[in-house]
């Protein structure tokens, strides 16, 4: 299927669901790519308020008698999960981070006694530690595991307005992008300034509005250059290896590329804000799939101005969107998954036939 066909395919799809619906119909299964392809990936859900948790036909009996809830964010801008049932947004309009519990099927928030500027991008480290980029405020807030104090790491001589953060469990390195500075400040994990990667430019090293960072098995540090249209990789000591990628009108293509997650098998997803993409690429930047329309849409499998990813351990993929006010879930297909949760013939059948009643004249 040539990438048009796709784009049309994908169309056809999110013509399935109402608007504002937050999850397939019941038994529906959403894969992509469609067959004949091998599916890389699996729609789960959308999530923009309490309303869109699982619920038994009495919780859904009560709904109808009660006001419903509202949007839960105002901004939504990062996203992680602890990878057991909790999932962690921040959000820059309303200046807090949400905390969204499918377990208890309820919402709280963390760090009620902190203040934020405009918290950012967020990371987890391999202990539970949460890391947040205050844009506004020159610093990064740590909260702890186990409900110890939160502290703060970096200050105006070293970040100016931290926007996203990466670490690096194995050499014990946080890396924070700085879109006003144009370069990436690197700490060690109590808070002490080592060095600093790039300078403002587009030369090979440098940047122009660095945003998502990640970092790869070999310890490799993957930038998101967003105003160079470009995807910059660098290895553990900071010294520029190569890049991928530049602006232009192909699928491939960058426009804005905002931030970048890996999977386990070493699958980079890199998401383009401006084209309202999610793409699968090589580490070498080759193109695999994508996932979208390149427009702002506020179906379920689309995206509006996607801004954050993140990846937990079993490649269960989140991604928040500020225009749609919401995040959405994907799963990543490994053979783990697929063992658990088999694609029968029938539903390959049913994905058959939509990829081959897809054509012009179906889009309206």
């Amino acid at each position: 299927m040539n990438p048009f066909s796709c784009l049309l395919f994908i169309t056809l799809l999110l013509a399935t669901f109402m608007q504002g619906c937050s999850s397939p119909p019941e038994n529906m299964r959403i894969l992509w790519p469609p067959p004949p392809k091998e599916a890389r990936l699996e729609f789960v859900a959308t999530y923009t308020s309490q309303n869109d948790f699982s619920k038994s036909k009495s919780e859904k009996f009560l709904d109808t008698i009660s006001d419903a809830f509202g949007p839960a964010f105002i901004a939504p801008f990062g996203v992680l999960s602890d990878g057991k049932g909790k999932v962690f947004v921040s959000d820059r309009l309303r200046k807090d981070i949400t905390i969204v519990d499918f377990n208890k099927k309820g919402i709280s928030f963390l760090g009620e006694n902190v203040s934020f500027g405009r918290p950012l991008g967020m990371a987890m480290d391999d202990v539970g530690g949460i890391y947040v980029a205050d844009g506004k405020r020159n610093r990064v807030v740590v909260f702890p595991p186990n409900d110890l104090p939160a502290y703060f790491i970096g200050d105006q001589s070293t970040l100016e307005r931290p926007a996203y953060i990466a670490i690096n469990n194995n050499l014990g390195r946080l890396y924070v992008s700085d879109g006003k500075s144009h370069r990436i400040a690197v700490f060690d994990m109590n808070g002490k300034h080592l060095f600093f990667i790039g300078s403002v430019g587009s030369d090979k090293g440098q940047f122009f509005a660095p945003q998502g960072l990640a970092i790869d098995h070999d310890n490799n540090l993957f930038v998101a250059d967003m105003l160079n249209s470009r995807i910059q990789v660098f290895d553990a000591d900071g010294k520029f290896a190569y890049s991928f990628g530049r602006q232009g009108s192909r699928y491939w293509d960058f426009e804005n590329p905002k931030d970048l997650a890996f999977t386990n098998d070493g699958t980079l997803y890199i998401l383009d804000a401006r084209k309202a993409l999610l793409m699968a690429y090589t580490p070498k930047g080759k193109l695999k799939y994508f996932i979208g329309n390149e427009t702002r849409s506020a179906h379920p499998l689309a995206f509006a101005s996607p801004s954050a990813i993140y990846i937990d351990g079993s490649d269960r993929i989140y991604i928040a969107d500020q225009v749609n006010k919401r995040f959405s879930v994907w799963q990543h297909l490994t053979k783990a998954y697929l063992k658990k949760h088999p694609i029968t013939e029938k539903e390959l059948g049913v994905l058959r036939r939509r990829s081959e009643n897809v054509s012009p004249t179906a889009i309206k």
